[in-house]
């Protein structure tokens, strides 16, 4: 099986031959590529929501040496009645708290 070097939903690129998980098998803290890792860290919550979110529908990679198996599934759920914000917080995504 063989894994791209890019991915054109993100934009990003590998210089060497990606692994599963997508980072560079070459990675250096001196790089200045654009894998997704390095781009992660530059513009954070942007790359998990590439192009237009919720207008269109990018496939991801999820292929292993043993084939596609459930792991492979993502499913993009709400949580619909939750509660446990206080008054100082809003619902807005950059106004989070992980403890």
């Amino acid at each position: 099986m063989r894994f791209s070097k890019g991915n054109d939903a993100l934009g990003t690129k590998n210089r060497g031959n990606a692994c599963e998980s997508s980072l560079c098998t070459l990675c250096r803290a001196d790089c200045k590529g654009k894998c997704e890792t390095w781009l992660s860290s530059m513009v954070g919550r942007k790359l998990l929501y590439p192009r237009s979110f919720g207008l269109v529908t990018a496939g991801a990679n999820n292929t292993t040496h043993v084939g596609v198996s459930y792991n492979s599934l993502r499913i993009q759920g709400y949580a619909y009645g939750s509660a446990g914000l206080t008054g100082d917080l809003t619902n807005n995504p950059d106004d989070c708290i992980f403890p």
